[in-house]
């Protein structure tokens, strides 16, 4: 089975989806309204085998945008074209 049909399969599971909804109310920020739309995904950048990536969780594979360094991987990084309502996390 291909991965989206894994995640697929997933979604029908009633008990992760009662054990995750159980525990997300334990943490420090309110859970979000399961009525309203949420526009936010998972976007990182990643440097492997002298290359970046971005890894984006609305696309199916990773795009790899050239060469790289971990030494200016910010600096790459930091070139690409973001849309207007980007919010950026760095860790």
């Amino acid at each position: 089975m291909d991965p989206h049909g894994r995640g697929k399969e997933l979604e029908k599971c009633n008990q992760i989806a009662n054990v995750h909804s159980e525990v997300a109310g334990e943490g420090q920020t309110a859970p979000p309204d399961p009525e309203v739309k949420n526009f936010n995904h998972f976007v990182t950048f990643v440097h492997k085998e002298g290359h970046l990536y971005e890894l984006n969780a609305e696309r199916e594979f990773p795009i790899n945008y050239g060469p790289t360094t971990p030494e200016n991987f910010l600096k790459v990084n930091s070139t690409h074209d973001k849309p207007d309502n980007f919010n950026e996390n760095i860790n």
